[in-house]
């Protein structure tokens, strides 16, 4: 295995669950499955597999989470996407266009 490849397989995300409504969730049916390396065809890792049930439980945490967003003041809102932004930078991630 190559020291590039050692690189990038330390650079995969730690949590390999689904993420909604602000926590770590196993999926409902308890599925995961491997992720492969086009690159040597080997598994990376073993993440979750998203069901209907789960796709259901995302669906409410963002509806509920789109109350609180549209409750908030404008100026606060736009604190919130100007902080995202600046993580965003600090992080070398490119802001879409």
């Amino acid at each position: 295995m190559s020291s590039t490849r050692n690189t990038h397989l330390a650079a995969l995300p730690a949590h390999r669950d689904l993420y909604y409504g602000g926590e770590w969730h196993r999926p409902a049916a308890g599925g995961y499955r491997a992720t492969l390396d086009p690159a040597y065809g080997i598994a990376l890792a073993e993440v979750a597999e998203a069901q209907a049930d789960d796709v259901d439980a995302a669906v409410r945490a963002a509806q509920q989470g789109f109350e609180v967003w549209r409750r908030m003041k404008p100026l606060a809102r736009a604190n919130i996407m100007r902080e995202a932004a600046a993580i965003r930078s600090t992080r070398g991630i490119p802001s879409p266009r």
